[in-house]
């Protein structure tokens, strides 16, 4: 019966399915799985009546932390440039390829660029954005999050707003009419296709990874600071009240650090030497 189970049967049922999985390491997934399911059925059984009490408390000693490990990304200047390169010249939808050419440039996360929708940007005036609403972010306890546009992806942008007049979507499937929009296995066969194979130096998610990674190595050279890239990664405060202060607080900071990355990208593209200098 529901109401037999309590956290002491869990724990159990958990360690069980680890020494059988032989997942006893760190980073094991069943047991992060396992706890979910237990917790989704039992608030079913809640739900629907089958259960009185409230479901017992999911057990969280056991089980080993995940481990998050970081998507594969490129590190090196000389590499990135390259690869930039390698985007330019790929023979693709101007969806995907203007998907790929601005990644690097805003370092969202792919899912944010693939959905986005017209009306959350501003191309016009002299403080381009890109404003993601708290509804398709990650956390969705954040506030809306600001992405300053450099005038490369301005330039890239309005080429692609051109090529689909009147579509609420910036990223339009190949089927138009159906309202879905490119999917993430579009950019990564076109990354394969550009010689870049699945699970290399080069993800659709990597390049928060590259951003992160040199923006803090050239910190020297462009107007952020560490709360600055934190903040344009989307890594907010937990509390909204602080998160919204410190968007507005650090938003000059973030917009001349994102103009920097960006014509840091195009100097790396032309081949230039020690790029993070100019």
């Amino acid at each position: 019966m529901a109401d037999d189970v309590d956290t002491p049967m869990l724990a159990r049922a958990i360690q069980l399915s680890m020494q059988r999985q032989h997942t006893k390491g760190p980073g094991s997934e069943i047991a992060h799985k396992l706890r979910r399911d237990f917790r989704r059925a039992l608030e079913f059984a809640h739900e629907m009546g089958y259960r009185k009490p409230q479901p017992p408390m999911m057990p969280k000693r056991i089980i080993p932390p995940r481990r998050h490990n970081p998507q594969p990304a490129i590190l090196d200047p000389t590499e990135l440039g390259a690869f930039l390169r390698a985007v330019d010249a790929y023979q693709g939808s101007i969806e995907v390829v203007i998907a790929l050419q601005i990644s690097p440039h805003v370092f969202m996360r792919p899912g944010e660029i693939r959905n986005g929708l017209w009306t959350e940007v501003t191309l016009e005036g002299d403080d381009p954005r890109w404003v993601v609403p708290t509804s398709r972010m990650k956390r969705k306890n954040r506030a809306n999050h600001i992405v300053p546009l450099s005038p490369y992806v301005v330039d890239r942008l309005r080429l692609l707003r051109d090529c689909n007049p009147g579509s609420p979507l910036m990223f339009p499937g190949r089927n138009h009419s159906d309202g879905r929009t490119i999917s993430e296995n579009s950019l990564l066969a076109a990354m394969t296709r550009m010689g870049y194979e699945r699970g290399s130096t080069v993800t659709s998610h990597g390049f928060r990874h590259t951003a992160t990674t040199l923006l803090n190595q050239f910190r020297d050279h462009h107007p952020g600071h560490a709360d600055a890239i934190e903040l344009q990664m989307a890594h907010t405060p937990d509390n909204l009240v602080r998160a919204v202060y410190h968007h507005a607080q650090y938003l000059e900071e973030r917009r001349g650090m994102m103009h920097w990355w960006s014509a840091y990208l195009e100097r790396l593209k032309a081949g230039i030497p020690d790029a993070h200098f100019n």
